[in-house]
């Protein structure tokens, strides 16, 4: 499930006896999903709150899967869990190049814009480019791509 954190905001009693809730839920890309509603003085409102985000999960999830076989069932990845299949000593190695080399700089600009990255072409071409020219340069194994690249 998507959604990382939920808090209710607000829990205002009003003239009626409910209570108006602002309950915020925050997915796995920070994006935040804000509900508000009038609940009844005996409902569980903490019990509501980790329903919705349950719930808001599950529609993440759906919209991902939709999203993914419409891309040949590739979920892109995020820039963070790209970055994690490099060794640390490669990460290091590929940052101090990109200072000097401008192909490396755009390597690393184009993994952090929106949309994920894919491993595969055609969605993926630049980033087995990417890896191709880290190869070239020196700063990566070629028997390293595959195994980054791998599902």
């Amino acid at each position: 499930m998507p959604i990382i954190n939920s808090t209710i905001l607000s829990a205002v009693p009003q003239v009626d006896g409910r209570i108006s809730v602002h309950e915020q839920h925050t997915d796995h890309n920070g994006k935040t999903y804000d509900v508000v509603y009038l609940a009844d003085p005996d409902m569980d409102i903490n019990a509501v709150m980790m329903a919705r985000a349950e719930n808001i999960g599950k529609e993440i999830d759906a919209r991902a899967a939709i999203e993914a076989e419409a891309q040949n069932f590739e979920i892109p990845m995020t820039e963070r869990q790209f970055l994690r299949r490099f060794t640390v000593a490669e990460r290091i190695a590929i940052r101090n190049a990109a200072e000097t080399d401008p192909v490396i700089a755009d390597f690393l600009d184009f993994l952090s814009k929106p949309g994920g990255v894919y491993r595969k072409p055609p969605l993926g071409e630049l980033t087995v480019q990417g890896l191709n020219y880290l190869a070239s340069v020196g700063l990566l194994q070629a028997s390293r791509i595959p195994e980054i690249l791998a599902p």
